[in-house]
């Protein structure tokens, strides 16, 4: 039967393409130099089924394109002048012992790092060259991974480069722990853990006589990632005729996993691979990860080769053993309660979420994996996120809750002005409760505000969180005569302080973090003031824990009068002295008329000045355990 003309032009481009496109495809994923003969890194190596990302890009340009733009492909890369973001234009570093000194040399880069420690005796480490090889890492920070000179493994360069610092920082200095108490990680992490998740089809691979074989299909999150293995898709597709038949009826192709077709479970189980907390759901699988990579493929059923490791639930023997050897891990990863602490287990939240329980709700109502052609946000903008166009706000719930779109409707639920942040779903149901990269992020588990939560759990709630100068009582209050929830027997100090401070002034490491980042929120300065923040950021700056420092200094710097300090979260205690010290001038110099805002809860009298007995009083009961957020 004869076709159209619209059709048979259709036919000849894909017939064109598909007698050219592949085959240059083919061509762009040769590896400059042959993977068996690479022998300082990980390989590429295509295998069960893999075909890598070049194939997709003849049939599929847009979406290969906006996921070329994403930070998923970009996760891993070989070390490249495209690649590499850090300055290693004959920079020396040096801090807390460490000392590197970092070359470009051509098209590669190398760092003079100390040698690993040998015997006992053997005097000060020797100095040696490494060339790094891979990074990963290119939207907060980039690390960096060395030829370590033992085959495939590769060693981790001990110092990081922030993006927007642009600045050179020890590794240890960018996570949440005690400053001075981290360790440089042992040769061959990357290839025995990061390899889980940082690329596609990875394969540990250790060799018994001590030649590890490590590979993947590809560096970085990619296209078959989420699809599958491409290889029958791409065979089937090369007959133009049957390319045409599905573009034109719109059919899923099943040759290959879509996961916008999928139902809500299995679409969100291609999510859940890297992005959540789990183990072996079989043991006896390890070894089988090691040599092929994970058994799980998009489509299937993750948790039959995975379980979600959940602090209330019964833990598994392999759970035991694991707590048996790292007893602080749930502490570092978990709420008391169960939810989820730190960030990139964003399954775990959901999974836990009546919305996703009982409801639609999947990872895909949300965040869309490609920059739509229509989304008049830049492609850097929808990076960010990967949201969905509208899912930056209400539309994100209203999808499913539509009687919440009518305004009026809204505004009764939320008892705030339409439009305002109080009336945005997000800052109520998942407020910024998650720790991770230097920064407070929000909860995938979406709940609501609890006063009682926040007592047994020490996690902030919603309300304080943006009302940062309110009470617990206050809130608690405002709850019961609002939503009927009975408020808890609370103390003298939960009734007359700004629950901020208790968290700030009494809390644990990570609480801190999480109320520091909310003093630089815009939303919360705006409707608690921001002027008396100041003297606890300032505080906050002499804390123990490196990543505490950070965020106080950032957050400090968006307030008036301080854009301009100089400090640095890393330096010696004697110039952070300083450094705040100078802080401390700008608090006391500020323009007196914003003090008629101060109020007892602040912990602050009429004129500004801190009421230092109080805040003594606090700080001596603060919760002084050593704290190791698992990001």
């Amino acid at each position: 039967r004869s076709l159209p003309v619209k059709a048979t032009a259709f036919v000849v481009w894909a017939i064109a393409v598909g007698g050219t496109g592949f085959v240059a495809s083919s061509d762009r994923r040769q590896q400059k130099t042959p993977a068996r003969l690479v022998t300082n890194r990980p390989v590429q190596v295509l295998t069960n089924g893999y075909v890598g990302s070049a194939s997709c890009q003849a049939c599929h340009p847009h979406e290969h394109d906006t996921w070329n733009d994403s930070y998923h492909r970009k996760m891993t890369r070989l070390a490249t002048p495209e690649s590499v973001l850090g300055d290693f234009n004959g920079v020396q570093v040096e801090q807390a012992g460490h000392r590197i000194t970092l070359q470009r040399r051509g098209e590669q880069f190398w760092a003079e790092i100390a040698a690993p420690a040998g015997r006992k005796g053997d005097g000060p480490p020797r100095r040696v060259q490494r060339q790094i090889v891979m990074t990963t890492g290119s939207h907060n920070m980039q690390v960096y991974w060395y030829d370590s000179g033992a085959n495939r493994k590769l060693g981790l360069l001990p110092f990081v480069y922030l993006l927007d610092d642009q600045r050179w920082v020890l590794g240890g200095a960018t996570f949440l722990q005690p400053t001075g108490s981290y360790a440089t990680a042992p040769v061959g992490n990357w290839n025995n853990n990061c390899i889980k998740c940082h690329v596609t089809h990875g394969q540990w691979r250790p060799r018994k006589n001590g030649i590890w074989a490590t590979r993947a299909a590809e560096f970085g999150i990619t296209c078959e990632a989420c699809h599958g293995p491409g290889k029958l898709h791409v065979q089937a597709n090369q007959d133009p005729i049957r390319r045409y038949q599905y573009h034109l009826s719109g059919e899923e192709d099943p040759t290959v996993a879509n996961p916008g077709r999928m139902v809500k479970n299995l679409s969100s189980h291609v999510c859940g691979q890297c992005h959540g907390i789990s183990e072996f759901a079989d043991r006896r699988k390890l070894n089988h990860w090691r040599e092929h990579g994970f058994p799980y493929r998009p489509g299937k059923d993750l948790h039959t080769t995975r379980y979600f490791i959940q602090r209330d639930g019964k833990p598994k023997p392999e759970m035991i053993e694991k707590l048996t050897k790292k007893p602080e891990y749930l502490d570092g990863t978990f709420w008391s309660d169960g939810m989820v602490r730190v960030s990139g287990r964003e399954y775990n939240g959901l999974i836990e979420t009546p919305c996703h329980q009982g409801g639609e709700l999947s990872c895909l109502s949300c965040h869309t994996l490609h920059h739509e052609q229509d989304d008049p946000r830049t492609r850097k903008e929808w990076a960010n996120d990967q949201l969905t166009v509208g899912m930056e706000g209400n539309q994100a719930c209203t999808q499913c809750h539509q009687e919440l779109e009518d305004q009026q409707s809204l505004t009764q639920h939320t008892y705030h002005q339409a439009g305002s942040e109080g009336s945005q779903c997000y800052n109520c149901h998942m407020p910024h409760t998650t720790y991770g990269l230097l920064k407070a992020i929000r909860s995938h588990k979406i709940d609501s505000p609890s006063v009682q939560t926040s007592l047994t759990t020490g996690r902030p709630n919603a309300c304080n969180l943006c009302h940062l100068d309110k009470t617990l009582k206050w809130t608690a209050g405002h709850l019961s005569d609002r939503y009927g929830i009975d408020g808890p027997e609370l103390t003298g100090d939960q009734d007359n302080i700004a629950a901020s401070l208790l968290w700030l002034l009494k809390g644990d490491a990570g609480q801190r973090a999480l109320v520091a980042w909310s003093m630089g929120w815009k939303p919360a300065q705006q409707v608690s003031g921001s002027t008396w923040l100041a003297p606890y950021l300032q505080d906050l700056l002499q804390d123990p824990y490196d990543a505490v420092r950070y965020i106080a200094y950032r957050s400090l710097r968006t307030l008036p009068g301080y854009q301009d300090l100089k400090y640095d979260y890393i330096g010696s205690s004697e110039n952070r002295e300083a450094e705040v010290a100078v802080a401390g001038e700008i608090w006391n110099g500020r323009d007196r008329a914003d003090d008629k805002t101060f109020t007892p809860a602040m912990l602050l009298d009429k004129t500004g000045n801190l009421l230092e007995a109080e805040v003594q009083r606090l700080l001596e009961q603060r919760n002084q355990r050593a704290l190791y957020l698992q990001e």
